[in-house]
């Protein structure tokens, strides 16, 4: 699911990249303790993110950890267990169960029977997160609901459908925190929504086109092909919300993780659309 958000390496300085590793691990392992061990297998780049913006916005205190890694069989530096670290856990484990609902809600036939054959391990996951924090899950079920009645009636207005995801990842964003914090959380996550939600409309737009589904880029343009001959134009509006986003943190960035966090908001971003054209591009020039 997505994991789209992820930093240009070498735009960093190595302690920088380290410590976002380290990130990732924590994530990983906590994850595994405090929802759910395969929860490990399904965690993506843009939770970690998350993680970074929470760290940065509570400035909070951290430590690192050197743990033996079962998956990798060596040790990994890790953060020690923190907030941030097991918020950002629990809201992957809630946003991953109510999307698989989404999902089965949507797909028909062999597609939608493999959702479900998932639907009790994810469901654990939430259980488990919902504990941790209750009015996290309320929340997101919430938006959740909201946004599968926004992206119905949609159509194509982009922006309408969008809409929804962001709503949700703004309270992924900000839930728990107060003040200046969650101001700034908020529309942060919103944008960080938007961007992830047209991104994937358009690396799915040939699948949903084949399959008939909808995509709200599609629905845009008129077909898969109009959407990519538009790549370009939503190529500015992802740049439009990560812009947004950037001056949104800039409310409250002085913190060492400020130049890892604009990387991966300025920089990232558009890495992760230009991969997804190069991926095109070699797979066309392969059908040749």
């Amino acid at each position: 699911m997505f994991g789209y958000i992820r930093p240009v390496e070498s735009e960093l300085l190595v302690k920088e990249y380290e410590f976002y590793r380290a990130v990732y691990c924590s994530l990983c392992k906590t994850g595994g303790r405090r929802v759910s061990r395969f929860s490990r297998f399904f965690l993506n780049y843009d939770f970690v993110f998350l993680a970074l913006v929470r760290l940065a916005l509570t400035r909070e205190q951290v430590s690192t950890e050197r743990t033996f890694c079962p998956y990798r069989l060596k040790k990994k530096t890790v953060l020690a267990e923190n907030d941030a670290v097991t918020y950002t856990t629990a809201a992957f484990g809630l946003l991953s169960y109510y999307k698989l609902c989404d999902d089965i809600a949507d797909l028909r036939g062999f597609r939608r029977l493999k959702k479900r054959l998932l639907l009790p391990l994810f469901s654990r996951m939430r259980r488990k997160a919902a504990r941790l924090y209750p009015e996290l899950d309320r929340q997101v079920a919430a938006a959740m609901e909201a946004f599968s009645i926004a992206e119905n009636k949609a159509g194509s207005a982009v922006d309408q459908a969008a809409d929804g995801f962001a709503a949700i990842t703004r309270i992924l964003a900000s839930c728990g925190l107060e003040g200046e914090a969650k101001d700034v959380a908020e529309v942060c996550g919103y944008h960080l929504g938007r961007f992830i939600y047209i991104i994937d409309a358009f690396d799915d737009c040939r699948e949903d086109d084949r399959r008939s589904e909808y995509n709200c880029l599609n629905s845009r343009y008129g077909s898969a092909e109009a959407t990519e001959a538009h790549a370009e134009q939503v190529l500015l509006t992802l740049k439009d919300s990560m812009a947004a986003f950037s001056r949104a943190y800039a409310l409250a960035d002085g913190c060492p993780l400020d130049n890892l966090i604009y990387n991966v908001a300025t920089l990232g971003g558009e890495a992760a659309f230009r991969k997804i054209m190069q991926v095109r591009k070699d797979t066309m020039n392969g059908s040749v």
